[in-house]
């Protein structure tokens, strides 16, 4: 779906901005497609799991643990 967003991006900007028949048509679709493709790679920006805040002299350690690996305690 990417790609066909993508293409309609591409095309409905050209076309819009040829000035040909159906131009301001082209413009619309190019525009609207170029915003969804725009929205849909904000929405997939990672979200913040866990904030907190060190005092002086405090640490802390983050370790990726493999599948079925238990963390000491």
């Amino acid at each position: 779906m990417g790609a066909l967003i993508r293409s309609l991006a591409r095309k409905g900007i050209r076309q819009g901005l040829g000035g040909g028949p159906g131009g301001r048509g082209w413009l619309a679709v190019g525009l609207a497609a170029a915003t969804v493709q725009y929205l849909r790679r904000k929405s997939d920006e990672p979200k913040v799991g866990w904030t907190t805040e060190l005092k002086p002299g405090q640490t802390m350690v983050i370790r990726h643990l493999r599948k079925g690996e238990v963390p000491p305690e």
